[in-house]
């Protein structure tokens, strides 16, 4: 190559370099401003790094996110595979090397995965298997624009969650791991958010990638006798009512001394005894219900969460609104509802516009936003009544609206 050619190719090569790191330092940006936004809602929170373990509790590694858990299945698959070959397999059978699988169990370890974190000067072990039940067959991701609407051909990772957080007080866990660690877990006392430091590299050193762990007693609620926007008039008018109610607003936002999301649930030997957990009367197993669920999420939300606009930006978009479902599918899946309810999701649409006419009208007014949606979803559902609708029981509105009553600008109480 000549010395002319190679700096023609450098010069055509600059201006698509330069857009790259244009395009990391603001993501960077973004991600600092989120991470400064979570913590400033926070009275304390603890900085850890998670891990990926086996059944019996052994370290495995620290890359905790889907792809490397995958790859480690693939490996730990293709050696069984060859080891049942071989006469080496009695060497490995025997080998006390830590693997995802128990031993016979190869099958049932491809959909269970094990983590371990330590926080508030405990040790919290994971057991989770894959919440198949969370995505319809037809499910489908599609962008909604003023006067246009497009069906998304992203990739969706089987990275959601669902099991037990065993620590002599075995209660409930939903968590993603699709890029990092992100849910919630319980305990008897209290429960548990864990999510990736979303101003930290992406890269997992030696030491691997640290998360944030809070608990649900630690978040600012700010004023709890703000009721949205109502009227001095009408707070007094309703305020024996709130006196007397057991499960009004500030009971179910204040921080509690017990009782967690889930309830208690009977106490569990080791990580892989879940079979207590999957007992549940003759009664409950005839009301098993679905509520197919349709997810929207407005504009106002994805220009907050969307740090580019990119594929793999609206992937994590996309995946971070099944985590918020995951856990949802969890919290109603639990036995101490009466009866087995499961929230499986039927599409995910995203608004790319706050106006238009094929769009509803959201906006700091909780009676006009919630009045639009219902009749948009309603419409919209009768409108493209046909073999690749998205037929659904429900609808969810996910916003980052200051929703208020009776007033169309914000009152600062979410």
């Amino acid at each position: 190559m000549s010395i002319s050619s190679f700096y023609l190719m450098i010069s055509l090569l600059l201006p698509e370099i330069n857009w790259s790191i244009g395009q990391l330092a603001h993501e960077k940006e973004i991600n600092k401003k989120k991470t400064d936004n979570l913590l400033s809602q926070l009275h304390h929170f603890e900085t850890v790094i998670p891990q990926l373990v086996d059944h019996s509790g052994q370290f495995l590694s620290y890359h905790v996110s889907h792809s490397s858990v995958l790859h480690r299945m693939s490996v730990e698959t293709t050696r069984s595979r060859r080891s049942a070959k071989g006469p080496s397999n009695k060497t490995l059978k025997n080998s006390s090397k830590p693997s995802l699988y128990q031993e016979g169990d190869e099958q049932k370890g491809r959909s269970s995965v094990f983590y371990k974190l330590s926080a508030y000067g405990r040790e919290f072990h994971l057991n989770l298997t894959l919440n198949r039940h969370l995505l319809t067959k037809g499910f489908a991701v599609e962008y909604i624009g003023s006067n246009q609407r497009r069906r998304s051909s992203d990739e969706l990772w089987d990275c959601h969650y669902t099991g037990v957080s065993v620590n002599g007080d075995a209660s409930d866990a939903a968590i993603s791991n699709c890029n990092g660690l992100h849910g919630v877990f319980s305990t008897t006392t209290d429960d548990y958010f864990v999510e990736p430091l979303w101003n930290h590299t992406n890269v997992v050193g030696v030491e691997g990638h640290p998360h944030v762990v809070y608990s649900r007693s630690s978040l600012k609620y700010g004023d709890l006798r703000r009721y949205c926007g109502v009227t001095d008039y009408k707070r007094k008018k309703f305020s024996k009512w709130y006196r007397k109610r057991p499960d009004n607003i500030n009971d179910i936002l204040k921080p509690r001394k017990q009782s967690p999301f889930w309830k208690w649930r009977p106490k569990l030997k080791s990580l892989n005894d879940t079979s207590l957990l999957r007992k549940r009367s003759k009664r409950s197993k005839s009301f098993e219900s679905y509520i197919e669920t349709l997810v929207v999420v407005d504009k106002k939300m994805m220009d907050y969460h969307l740090t580019s606009d990119t594929p793999a930006s609206r992937q994590n978009l996309t995946n971070y609104v099944l985590t918020i479902m995951n856990i949802v599918a969890k919290l109603y899946h639990n036995p101490s509802i009466g009866n087995a309810i499961n929230i499986v999701v039927t599409g995910i649409f995203f608004l790319e516009a706050e106006k238009g006419d094929n769009l509803p009208q959201i906006n700091y007014h909780a009676d006009m936003s919630l009045d639009s949606f219902c009749k948009w979803q309603n419409n919209f559902t009768l409108r493209q009544d046909n073999e690749t609708s998205h037929k659904h029981d429900n609808a969810v509105l996910i916003t980052r609206y200051d929703i208020c009553t009776y007033k169309n600008y914000p009152c600062g109480t979410l």
